[in-house]
């Protein structure tokens, strides 16, 4: 059967995003040159035609990646990527726009050049090494600004290798720009200038005819020998159909006939031709070079050009072809010797026609490969690729003879019009979810197309906003991904309205209006993906394949397979050659025709039900066999529906064809056939020479030399595996389609004719295991790539959903002004595909399938995947088991690689065996319903055994993906789905299986691992009474040491300390107490959580060890003291450290006192002391240090100790007192920073007299033992200033008096002062103190104003208890009449009492002892007296004599009564 031939292609956002793209900006040397002003630059990315290319040119050197030249953004950026490698690609932005056509070309020094020319008149040359193009640096940027012309005289520009340049004027002149190079370097020299004129200076054989037209010399098309090929020379074709040869000047020229019959005729006028378009295009091509020529010098010097054949492309716009081609061939160089000018001439060889299918058509351009003309067609916005050998011994052929064109399509694809809509709906399914399958459908709309659709679509809905409405939440909200972007904002518009009269809501005008709404959204789409696809080049890469180039896909000719050319036969039926086929095929072609009558004579709504229905019943679970269920399906939806005369038609038919079941298998093989029509012949690169590579890639539509990339190229690259992708799906469709009709015919058949099917097993079982496993892989094609999970999705190469921020691909989009010679704006990135590609794809780039086959032949790479994958390889019929591993490997792959959707999916067409049920359940795992997957689990446990599988009819496939090594017993079994549920972190399935598979384990394999997962699975669920029954239950003693310690720490970390209290830990109690003790001396911060000094405390006094209790919270209080810790947290810090003091000193005191002390090691202090000298030297010290941080002596060897000290319980008591009192002062003065500095007993009281806090510093020198005269000294001083003050002063001196109790006396600030210093005396100065307050409060007051008086209550306590203090006091101050008055008082005080005071009842001194008197004093005093004498202190002086005198006299008298007294 003859080959038919189809296009396949990829969008180049599928290669990569322009998001992605690494964006360079060239700097110009020409300051008057504004920036550009493109929308792109500016940030418009909503703008999908700024990424579409204007021009597209495709590069392929020897042994390197093939490059793609894309010019968008309006015309001012280079867009180069790469087709077959990694090379991340770039965006090269000019100042000023870009004339056509840039070009790549390859030179000598392992170097390619980009060679571009602005409108601004800047020529531009960079230069990028080879392999690393852009991406690994060191590439370079010559800027030449061209002398000779303006550059807006400059309209188009051709390179003829890298030394050479020719640009096209607007007066149809030629510029010729000539660099040479530097002597065995690749630097070339600055530009040389050479301005040619159109004009050849001839008349014989090259006159003009008629008078020119405007713009008829504009230049609209080049022509060369591709670089480096020889060559001299070069063509230009100008708007009037005038073709000039080109060298030094114009050397020759020659009107080109501008119809098919003028070309064939010698005598036919071409005056009267109308002009060319004026837009650059691709008309000329110049064939393969003189063989055995290789060099430019060699070309030179034998005149390589002679002989040289030009095709030239005549567009004619008739209704009969698109223009036809003519060839010339070029004359030996002829020099005029009158002119000195070199001239050739032009003679017509050959013309061909075009074919009637391109009336009307325009041609985007034509290469010529091994002889083979190839032509690329727009009809309508679409690419049509059309081809026809040449003929070369067949010069003066007048139309091809009786070669005919081969044509090339693209698949069809559905229209997406309403009505197209309004079928898909006929289905099942949600509105939405159909739709967006339908746009979401792999290789219809590319992700550019769609971002670009939903922005518009945004814009426009909020264009009609107004200002003071806010727009609806669907239009601003995030969305992860651009699929669920695109089902929120798409209809969020449209609301379900009420009806006014009746208020019923009106369901029927929301659907019609959110149908509207979609189909404008297709509309858009499909409007931008229709300017996607304009095509605009061809290209031609390795082997000579074909390359289609447009404006945002790539791609290729491809040979059609037996199913696709079978399919173009059986929906078209014009293909010639379509009556050739013989024997088999031709039986089954019959048979596809009968079922394609029959299918479109069933109503289109009655056939979409009849193809569901195959498709629901075939996903049941049958207890039939479909044969059953295939007659039933016809004769409900099918039979009933089939008119009489299609009835009698198919009788007849199948009538004819005898053998209808042989024939239905033909048709069955041809759907199934995985053999390539035509197979591919690789070039064998070892054995070409440089002139075959020539002569076998003459040109293409860059410019270059063409060869084999490297495999290695095209094994990694992304494009071919999208066209393998594309290929797959398109041959899958055709099989499909096929398929179905197939099935439905058979069907009818055996209800209505059922003496025709008689074979065992029956063809509709056949022809339904072959529907099966198509619609298997037609999931695989037409699903999108969904956005796998982070946790399950393991490929590499296959991209997320969108998740790029708006602002931010705005910002990406921005172009800046650069200050070099080249600026980049991000680093690059892989070219890792970014569209909705489909799962297919993803299959592809997985190492399941990546390296199935090398070769580069499309065709034979898709093939290699569907046999790989077998599902079209063998009928299930023939083998079942077969079969089942087919499928369930499949399954596991997606699930492998995290497409968890699909699995579920495709399970519905597999039978529920144990291989099924065990991948099922891992996806229903993953995809969290864990009840369903835990009851597959369950159900494939039972085809495991104590010693191995059981022998059933899905071992194979079990085996085949089972993840763990032999034996495959139910140990092993449940050991696994344990590791499964751990890693998902589902310990309550963990639990059960780890249960399960101790129980199972019948060969003594160790299951320590086990008994530590079911440990950490009980723990991670809060049964901790479990758990501690699996510790104790362990039979591995180490394991279970280990588990007692981590059983401890975890239960003091989440706070169970009533149960851990509680557990006995039988044998183990030693190893808790020393866990809870390590964790609490070593924690790095004592007050984090957990406390394991809690834990410890609360262990010990559950047990009544209260003496450990309590120094386990004395160790964590004294750790608390050394922690820093922030001012700002310093109260909940000493609060801590008061409970934990409080807490051992309660344990303490249930302790007998004889033992209420703890033991703690100190270590001595080694401090720097100063010397005499003032050096410094080391001295021991005696102070010591407790250690809050120790080694338990059990721990340390024998023979090592540490110094302890003995801790009591008034040491303890003493320590909180501090603590509380530095709490105290804290929680007062927030500002004083208490926690900043570690202040003692002194400082604390001192605190409180600053701030006037009288009663709460002796309440702390009380409890903490400090001497309060500094508080009496203080509050004297106050006393004594407050008396000395008047009026307002006083208030405002007072008011450290103005707290509870004293506020509320009466009297004067002056009273009440005095009367606060003598309560506070009378509370806290005792004689145990020898009333040295009292002391302190006189001397102060003597100090500050010894004139002043006295207080009464101060001078009778002294007289009553201390007179002797009191009188040299007075003496040292100079008091000496106070000092008098004191001693006479004294002595009449003796006296007093020697008589018995005033009490009648009292008796006398019982002993001389109990009468003394200071006589010491009162010596000094009066000898002081004497010495400063004046009539008060004379006076005083005898009276104190006297008394003295007195008093001597009583005593003696005394004495002897009580002498006589004892004597008694």
């Amino acid at each position: 059967m003859p080959s038919t031939q189809s296009l396949l292609a990829a969008h180049i956002s599928s290669l990569y995003h322009p998001s992605q793209v690494h964006s360079i900006t060239i700097a110009t040397a020409q300051r008057h040159i504004p920036l550009s002003s493109s929308s792109l630059a500016q940030g418009n990315s909503n703008d999908a035609s700024l990424h579409h290319a204007s021009h597209v040119s495709y590069y392929t050197a020897r042994e390197q990646p093939s490059l793609i030249l894309r010019l968008v953004n309006d015309n001012t950026s280079i867009e180069l990527s790469s087709a077959t490698s990694h090379i991340p690609p770039v965006e090269i932005t000019f100042p000023s726009p870009i004339i056509p056509n840039p070009t790549l070309v390859p030179d000598q020094y392992s170097e390619t050049h980009l060679i571009v020319c602005t409108k601004a008149g800047s020529l531009y040359r960079l230069v990028f090494p080879v392999p690393a193009f852009w991406s690994g640096g060191g590439w370079e940027v010559q800027e030449y600004v061209v002398k000779t012309v303006q550059g807006d005289m400059m309209a188009g520009m051709h390179v003829v290798d890298a030394s050479e340049v020719l640009i096209s004027l607007s007066d149809g002149n030629v510029l010729k720009l000539k660099a040479t190079r530097q002597d065995g370097r690749s630097v070339f020299e600055d530009w040389k200038e050479h301005k040619m004129s159109a004009s050849t200076g001839l008349v014989s054989g090259f006159s003009l005819f008629g008078q020119r037209q405007p713009g008829s010399s504009d230049i609209v098309s080049f022509g060369s020998i591709p670089s480096p090929a020889p060559t001299s020379v070069a063509y230009t074709m100008s708007r009037d159909r005038q073709l000039r040869v080109w060298k030094n000047a114009c050397i020759g020229s020659v009107r080109v006939p501008s119809s098919f019959e003028q070309a064939s005729s010698s005598n036919a006028s071409t005056s009267s031709a109308p002009l060319l378009p004026p837009a650059q295009a691709n008309y000329i091509r110049v064939l393969s070079p003189v063989p055995g020529l290789t060099t430019r010098a060699q070309a030179d010097e034998l005149d390589a050009d002679t002989g040289r054949r030009v095709m030239i492309f005549v567009p004619t716009p008739t209704d009969e072809n698109g223009g036809f081609f003519i060839t010339y061939s070029l004359g030996a160089e002829v020099t005029d010797v009158l002119v000195r000018r070199e001239s050739r001439s032009l003679v017509k060889q050959s013309i061909l026609s075009c074919s009637p299918r391109t009336a009307g058509m325009e041609l985007r351009d034509f290469v010529v490969v091994d002889d083979m003309l190839w032509c690329l067609w727009d009809t309508h916005g679409r690419s049509m690729v059309e081809s026809i050998p040449l003929d070369e011994d067949d010069d003066e052929d007048e139309g091809g003879g009786g070669r005919a064109w081969s044509l090339a399509t693209f698949g069809v694809e559905p229209d997406y019009s309403p009505a197209y809509f309004d079928q898909l709906l006929i289905g099942t399914g949600s509105f939405t979810d159909v739709l967006m399958d339908a746009i979401l459908r792999p290789g219809i709309f590319s992700k550019l197309t769609l971002e670009t659709a939903i922005h518009q679509y945004r814009d426009s809905i909020i264009s009609t906003i107004s200002s003071s409405s806010s727009p609806p939440p669907a239009l601003i909200a995030s969305y992860p991904t651009l699929s669920e972007r695109i089902a929120g904002i798409v209809g969020c518009t449209v609301e379900c309205a009420v009806d006014l009269q009746t208020g019923e809501q009106l369901w029927d005008q929301y659907w019609a209006a959110l149908k509207r709404d979609w189909e404008g959204f297709v509309a858009r789409c499909t409007e931008i993906e229709r300017s996607a696809r304009w095509p605009i080049a061809l290209g031609v890469g390795d082997n000579g394949r074909v390359i289609i180039l447009e404006r945002e896909r790539v791609g290729t000719v491809v040979v059609d397979d037996e199913p696709l050319h079978a399919a173009k036969l059986v929906l078209f039926g014009n293909i010639p050659g379509a009556g050739e086929a013989s024997g088999e095929v031709a039986l089954g072609l019959k048979v596809f025709e009968i079922a394609k009558v029959l299918r479109e004579n069933v109503e289109l709504k009655e056939r979409m039900h009849l193809e569901q229905a195959f498709l629901d019943r075939g996903q049941e679970l049958l207890a039939f066999s479909f044969e059953e269920v295939g007659l039933d399906i016809a004769r409900t939806h099918l039979v009933p529906f089939v008119d009489d005369n299609v009835t009698d038609y198919i009788a007849d038919r199948v009538e004819l064809l005898v053998d209808f079941e042989g024939a239905v298998a033909d048709a069955l093989n041809i759907i199934r056939d995985l053999e390539p029509l035509v197979k591919p012949e690789v070039l064998d690169e070892q054995d070409m020479d440089e002139d075959d590579v020539f002569r076998s890639h003459p040109s293409n539509s860059s410019g270059t030399t063409l060869a084999l990339p490297s495999q290695d190229h095209w094994e990694k690259a992304h494009w071919p595996k999208l066209l393998t992708a594309a290929y797959i799906g398109s041959t899958v469709a055709a099989r499909y389609e096929l398929c179905m009709s197939l099935l439905i015919l058979v069907a009818f058949v055996m209800e209505v004719f059922p003496e025709k099917m008689t074979s065992e097993p029956s063809a509709l079982d056949r022809v339904f295991d072959t529907f099966k496993s198509l619609s298997i892989l037609r999931t695989l094609c037409q699903r999108p790539l969904p956005s796998p999970d982070a946790s399950s999705a393991r490929v590499q190469d296959v991209a997320a959903a969108d998740q790029e921020d708006e602002m931010l691909s705005r910002f990406k989009g921005m172009r800046m002004a650069s200050v070099g010679a080249h600026t980049s704006s991000a680093p690059p990135t892989d070219g890792t595909p970014r569209a909705p590609i489909s799962l297919l794809h993803a299959l592809l780039t997985s190492p399941h399938f990546s390296s199935l086959s090398t070769a580069f032949n499309v065709q034979e790479r898709a093939h290699n995947f569907l046999q790989a994958n077998s599902l079209l390889k063998s009928s299930r019929h023939q083998d079942v088991e077969f079969m089942e591993v087919v499928e369930v490997r499949l399954m596991e792959d997606l699930r492998d690689l995290g497409f968890l959707e699909a699995v579920r999916e495709i399970g519905l067409w597999v039978s529920e065996g144990p291989a099924a049920s065990y991948v099922m359940a891992r996806t229903w795992l993953q995809l969290g319903r864990i009840e369903v997957a835990v009851g597959l689990f369950d159900v494939v446990a039972g085809s495991f055994g104590d010693r191995g599988l059981y022998e059933t009819p899905g071992k194979t496939g079990l085996v085949e993906i089972l993840p763990f090594p032999e034996p495959f017993d139910l140990y092993g079994y449940y050991q696994h789905v344990v590791e499964l549920f751990e890693e998902l972190f589902f310990n309550e399935y963990l639990v059960k299986y780890a249960k399960l598979a101790i129980d199972s384990n019948v060969s003594e394999q160790s299951s320590e691992l086990l008994w530590e997962k079911l440990y950490h699975g009980y723990v991670a669920l809060g049964l901790y009474e479990e758990a501690y029954t699996t510790v104790m239950a362990t039979p591995y003693p180490g394991l279970q040491t280990e588990l007692v310690r981590k059983l401890a720490t975890v239960m003091c970390d989440q706070g169970e300390l009533h149960l851990l209290t509680r557990f006995n830990f039988v044998g183990h109690q030693a190893e808790v107490e020393r866990t809870l003790a390590f964790k609490a001396r070593n924690s790095t911060n004592p007050t984090a959580w957990p406390d394991y000094s809690k834990a410890l405390y609360s262990w010990y006094i559950f047990r009544g060890d209260y003496r450990k209790a309590g120094g386990t919270m004395y160790l964590q209080a004294k750790q608390l003291s050394e922690f820093p810790v922030a001012p700002d947290q310093y109260i909940d810090l000493a609060t801590v450290q008061a409970r934990c003091y409080l807490a051992a000193i309660n344990a303490l005191s249930l302790v007998d006192p004889k033992n209420a002390w703890i033991p703690l090691p100190v270590e001595e202090e080694v401090a720097q002391q100063p010397s005499a000298s003032g050096s410094s030297r080391k001295i021991q010290r005696k102070r010591k240090k407790l250690l809050c941080s120790f080694i338990p002596y059990d721990n340390l060897s024998k023979g090592v100790g540490q110094e302890l000290e003995v801790v009591e319980l008034s040491d303890i008591r003493q320590e909180y007192m501090l603590v509380l009192s530095r709490l105290s002062l804290a929680v007062r003065y927030p500002d004083h920073d208490i926690g900043k500095f570690l202040i003692g007993p002194i400082d604390i009281v001192s605190r409180y007299i600053q701030n006037n806090a009288f009663d709460e510093a002796m309440g702390a020198a009380r409890s903490l033992d400090v001497p309060m005269t500094a508080i009496f000294e203080n509050l004297t001083s106050r006393c004594v200033a407050l008396s000395k003050m008047r009026g307002i002063d006083i208030e405002e001196e007072a008011s450290w008096l103005l707290f509870d109790g004293i506020k509320s006396w009466e009297g004067t600030p002056v009273t009440r002062a005095w009367r606060y210093l003598q309560a506070s005396l009378e509370r806290n100065d005792t004689a145990e103190t020898d009333f040295e307050c009292r002391k302190v409060v006189l001397k102060r007051i003597l100090d500050e104003d010894r004139a002043s008086r006295l207080p009464v209550w101060l001078v009778q306590f002294f007289e009553e208890h201390q007179p002797e203090h009191l009188i040299r006091m007075c003496v040292k101050y100079d008091l000496l009449e106070d000092a008098l008055r004191h001693s006479i008082t004294l002595v009449k005080q003796v006296q007093w009492k020697s008589r018995g005071g005033d009490s009648a009842s009292r008796e006398p001194f019982k002993t001389a002892a109990a009468a003394w008197l200071p006589y010491a004093v009162f010596d000094q005093v009066l000898v002081i007296a004497k010495q400063n004498r004046t009539p008060m202190i004379d006076g005083l002086c005898v009276e104190l004599q006297k008394e003295l005198d007195t008093w001597m006299v009583r005593a003696r008298k005394l004495g002897e009564e009580i002498k006589s007294r004892l004597m008694k």
